[in-house]
């Protein structure tokens, strides 16, 4: 995939292309089902398949109260669309300046001229320009006189629910890690860099990786059945999201116990991927209290994974 940042200052090497536009905070299988559409049609036409997307959210600048806490960094996203196959990615810088273009503007002097679109699939809430005035409808009506084609893509519903950025990262924030799986096609996860602790669980004989991590959500305090990814390599492991109330701890942490595991990763970049919510984070008398439910809690991940326990 060839990253472009910013509007492109020149016609880009693409004889004819089929664009979508959109934020695709999450790329759920709903933005996945958009992708593959894109790729599908892109092939037939013997084109390019060009994503548009935006950086920071536009609401981070138009409204900053109501721009929600995102569901991946800026680098995950370009992961993700990378490994759809897409050919382009434009990476438009979201500013109040750009968000006052005119849509036929942007349409004629952006998506046509500069990248050679053909065809323009959008989901059925799409809208841009100065106030959202390029409208689904607006798409439509110029289509024909600016020569392009258009698709209006209808939202994904698994069941009786439609998929989406904001139902999964509600989901992620009531801890409801298995159902946010279903929607994102995989489980959620979080990257941070792993960086030392008061190494209070080595002294508990349940020495954890200390994550500081980039991601802006991450799911509510409590207990988790995750895999970490080391170096290419997942490994099952027990997450604690918080405070660390037994210590008084203050601020939130992330906390990985890696099962079976004994390396030094001090300062390496790793992934949690949660997969199961265990219980709420809870305040013990003691530490010889804390130690026995940790048991618990690592009887229920070996279960999970089908290890074996030893004593």
């Amino acid at each position: 995939m060839k990253l472009i940042r910013g509007v492109p200052d020149r016609r880009l090497d693409i004889k004819k292309s089929v664009v979508t536009i959109g934020n695709f905070d999450g790329i759920h299988l709903g933005h996945q089902e958009i992708f593959n559409e894109l790729l599908e049609t892109s092939r037939s036409l013997d084109g390019k398949s060009v994503v548009i997307s935006f950086h920071p959210h536009p609401l981070k600048i138009l409204s900053p109260e109501k721009c929600p806490p995102l569901i991946n960094t800026i680098r995950e996203k370009i992961e993700l669309i990378s490994r759809m196959g897409i050919d382009y990615l434009v990476c438009i810088r979201f500013s109040k300046e750009f968000s006052e273009i005119e849509p036929e503007k942007f349409i004629k002097e952006i998506l046509i001229d500069r990248i050679g679109m053909k065809k323009l699939l959008v989901g059925y809430d799409f809208g841009f320009g100065r106030g959202r005035s390029g409208s689904i409808d607006f798409i439509k009506e110029n289509s024909k006189k600016l020569g392009y084609e258009v698709k209006i893509i209808e939202p994904l519903k698994l069941g009786d629910v439609i998929v989406s950025s904001t139902l999964i990262r509600n989901l992620v924030l009531e801890g409801k890690v298995e159902r946010a799986k279903t929607y994102l096609g995989r489980p959620f996860s979080i990257r941070g860099r792993v960086v030392e602790g008061a190494k209070r669980g080595r002294k508990l004989n349940f020495p954890t990786a200390n994550i500081s991590t980039f991601n802006k959500i991450i799911p509510p305090n409590g207990v988790y059945i995750a895999e970490t990814l080391i170096d290419g390599v997942k490994y099952p492991s027990l997450v604690n999201v918080g405070t660390r109330p037994t210590f008084q701890g203050r601020g939130t942490l992330v906390e990985s116990y890696l099962l079976d595991f004994n390396r030094d990763i001090y300062g390496k970049f790793i992934r949690v991927f949660f997969l199961h919510y265990i219980r709420e984070e809870m305040k013990f008398k003691n530490e010889g209290e804390l130690k026995a439910r940790m048991h618990e809690d690592l009887k229920e991940a070996k279960n999970f994974f089908n290890i074996k326990m030893t004593e």
